[in-house]
């Protein structure tokens, strides 16, 4: 990473982030529901690390369903 720069990044560091990131959606530190909220506590019981929704042999797998649930509820919280 020391001679990484902006064409050529270095993926296992922020060092070559710009300053200012102009994040949209629940990232939008200004119009964001979720833009004072630093930390969600969501208990791991999917076994996908919340990677989506899929099916695997006999194994289901839902991750993508609970963070959707968790984002809905929170929201809800925060406009209620």
């Amino acid at each position: 990473c020391d001679s990484s720069n902006e064409s050529v990044p270095c993926w296992m560091s922020s060092k070559d982030y710009p300053e200012i990131c102009g994040k949209t959606g629940i990232f939008d530190a200004h119009r964001s529901p979720f833009r004072a909220a630093n930390l969600v506590y969501v208990p791991y019981c999917t076994s996908d690390a919340y990677m989506g929704d899929g099916v695997f042999g006999p194994w289901q797998f839902r991750g993508a369903r609970v963070v959707r649930a968790v984002f809905t509820k929170l929201a809800g919280r925060l406009q209620g």
